[in-house]
């Protein structure tokens, strides 16, 4: 996390957290997870980052004690993630419940695609 990072996260985190998993990146299974926070123009300001091969509660309870030492503990007024519930109970064994959780749309018009 860049110094900028932090400021971002320390300015932006108490309003909407986000965090998705980008997967196909490399030939080794690597995933890159991202928390990204919104300014106040919508825009996504990335703020964190993590390759790992695993994408399990425990490994993100890590990946957010680490954001935490760094900025504290966050409370968003929103959190989104995909809806693996491995994300938010991480965040929430580490950091404050949002009081709002969010699916992404793209995985909500996924799922009901594949539904009907």
């Amino acid at each position: 996390m860049t110094p900028f990072q932090e400021q971002m996260l320390k300015k932006l985190g108490g309003q909407k957290v986000c965090i998705d998993g980008t997967h196909g990146l490399n030939n080794y299974d690597f995933i890159l997870h991202s928390i990204l926070c919104v300014n106040e123009f919508g825009n996504g300001i990335p703020v964190a980052f993590m390759f790992s091969n695993r994408k399990d509660t425990s490994c993100f309870e890590l990946f957010f004690k680490k954001v935490k030492e760094r900025v504290g503990i966050l409370k968003p007024e929103v959190f989104m993630s995909d809806d693996d519930p491995a994300y938010y109970n991480a965040w929430t064994s580490v950091m404050d419940p949002a009081k709002n959780q969010l699916l992404c749309a793209w995985h909500v018009i996924k799922k009901l695609q594949e539904e009907y």
